[in-house]
């Protein structure tokens, strides 16, 4: 097995959502997790956030993703998208990858429901479960980044 595939194959097994997007907001990788959630017929790469969702949901997201890619800071919090009808929750982590000059979006989520009485609570635990899934599989996700840059360079 080549070793990208070995990569995309450990964040393929996560549950959580394993995203790079490129400085435009457009994704360059997402995992087999973010496929069954968003079911995206053709892929994700070249799409943003708005192909996935209503415009207000992403125009938030992206303002998200804007501070941290201009910032370098890390950015950990619970972002909504409405799908099917309903709200629905992710606890998302953040970070900017940078490789030489080229700046990607490093992003982890978990999806998770809740009852508005219950979401304070529920992001709490949800932000923890994140964290403790995600930290050992951030270098992967950023050794990644680094084949998409070489690929960009090219």
């Amino acid at each position: 097995m080549h070793e990208d595939d070995e990569q995309m194959s450990e964040l393929d097994k996560s549950g959580l959502c394993c995203v790079i997007k490129d400085n435009y907001g457009a994704f360059v990788y997402t995992n087999e997790t973010m496929s069954q959630i968003f079911g995206i017929p053709g892929g994700f790469a070249g799409r943003t956030d708005y192909h996935l969702m209503p415009d207000t949901d992403a125009a938030n997201i992206r303002t998200n993703d804007k501070n941290v890619l201009m910032s370098g800071e890390q950015l950990e919090t619970v972002e909504t998208v409405h799908q099917i009808g309903a709200k629905r929750y992710f606890a998302v982590w953040k970070f900017r990858i940078m490789v030489n000059s080229i700046r990607f979006l490093g992003v982890f989520a978990l999806l998770f429901d809740a009852t508005d009485d219950e979401l304070e609570k529920a992001s709490k635990q949800a932000q923890k479960q994140l964290r403790e899934e995600a930290e050992p599989l951030r270098p992967t996700l950023e050794s990644l980044a680094g084949k998409f840059a070489y690929q960009e360079r090219k």
